[in-house]
């Protein structure tokens, strides 16, 4: 009686135990509570009164049928029934558990009674909805994504994303388990492959720009970002690599650039060509403002000549001061300047402008002396004469 005892003890401390962690509830073979422990009650949220004498389903969401059909198939025929199922609380929260339902024959009936004993797994239920909600993200995202294990030796990748296998042309099978250097080739900047590898012994993030090879071999210009991922410890666990091609970007910029250059070897051909038959233009006017046999008018128009000669090489140089500004190139030259003879070369310059829309154009003839760039000043003084005569 003494072993009898002590065995009835440890059942006592194992149901006691079982109690804390689980559901437990038992019903008859009509589903009608019959018993159920206080944890039942805890999580239900339903008082030991309200439950007894009542159906199962009353703890029943409507989340989980399917589950519920094959639990009742199987219990009927005196099966064990493993499942997880989704019951509704008292106040209407929503809760997980994963159950075992055991019948139990009643000798002197022979009628069934079923044990049920569950444990709440609502958070881990919710952690797992979060991964997969992570993983479809993961997934869904245009941007490839790649996980390496630092903690294994070579940094080998555990996790790729389809826009990965996209990107690269490489599948899953190919890749988990090698470290990602698989995407570099001969033409992969050195100095990019420096600057991750040092940042990755430093265990922080970096973003760059570097070239890399598909699995055809076709190569694409990636804009790679790295982030290390670290454990409560602080230890570097992982490292998250997001991959973009940007090759669409680069190319587009070094045809720009091409372009550019290109234009810039144009204007200066065509500023050669221009300045040629202009040079010689204003020389022969000069020439021809200083025959003694001008009338004054006849001088006049020479001089005109000259000076819109002058302008006309004025506006070539413009034209490749806007290239040399595109470039950075442009020099300014500050030169002490008469303003005097600079206005009545500009007012020269529009007075048939002027006169053709019958602008009067009005000077004192006073002027000074300022530093600054003679060709650049004049641009503006021509720039504001023509203007103001247009819109007058």
């Amino acid at each position: 009686s003494r072993n009898v005892t002590r065995r009835v003890a440890h059942l006592e401390k194992g149901v006691s135990a079982l109690n804390q962690h689980a559901l437990v509830s038992e019903t008859d073979e009509n589903g009608v509570i019959l018993h159920v422990n206080e944890k039942f009650c805890e999580v239900s949220g339903f008082s030991r009164e309200e439950l007894i004498g009542r159906d199962y389903r009353v703890t029943n969401s409507g989340v989980t049928p399917e589950v519920l059909a094959d639990m009742q198939r199987t219990t009927s025929k005196g099966g064990i029934w493993h499942g997880n199922i989704c019951n509704r609380a008292r106040d209407g929260r929503l809760y997980w558990v994963q159950t075992t339902v055991v019948p139990f024959s009643d000798d002197k009936t022979d009628r069934y009674r079923y044990y049920s004993v569950r444990t709440d797994v609502t958070y881990l239920k919710e952690v797992e909805n979060a991964l997969s909600l992570r993983g479809q993200a993961i997934e869904a995202a245009t941007n490839g994504i790649t996980l390496a294990d630092m903690s294994q030796p070579d940094h080998p990748l555990v996790e790729i994303n389809s826009a990965f296998e996209r990107i690269t042309g490489y599948g899953r099978a190919e890749v988990i388990g090698h470290n990602c250097c698989f995407l570099q080739g001969g033409d992969t900047q050195p100095g990019k492959i420096a600057e991750i590898r040092e940042a990755i012994a430093e265990s922080r993030p970096i973003e760059t720009v570097l070239l890399n090879y598909r699995k055809d071999g076709t190569p694409f210009w990636n804009e790679v970002r790295l982030s290390p991922i670290f454990a409560d410890t602080g230890q570097l666990t992982h490292y998250l690599g997001i991959q973009h091609d940007v090759s669409r970007y680069i190319e587009a910029e070094q045809a720009a650039v091409e372009a550019n250059e290109a234009k810039s070897t144009f204007l200066s051909r065509m500023s050669h060509e221009l300045r040629t038959p202009l040079n010689a233009v204003v020389g022969f006017a000069q020439l021809l403002a200083t025959e003694d046999a001008l009338s004054v008018d006849q001088r006049r128009n020479a001089e005109e000549i000259v000076s819109a000669g002058n302008h006309l090489v004025a506006l070539v140089d413009e034209v490749l001061d806007l290239s040399r500004i595109e470039n950075d190139r442009l020099e300014v030259q500050a030169v002490v300047l008469e303003l005097g003879p600079l206005l009545d070369s500009c007012l020269s310059h529009v007075r048939s402008q002027a006169d053709a829309r019958q602008v009067v154009l009005d000077w004192d003839g006073r002027g000074g002396w300022i530093r600054a760039d003679g060709t650049r000043v004049r641009q503006v003084l021509l720039n504001l004469l023509s203007n103001a005569i247009k819109y007058n």
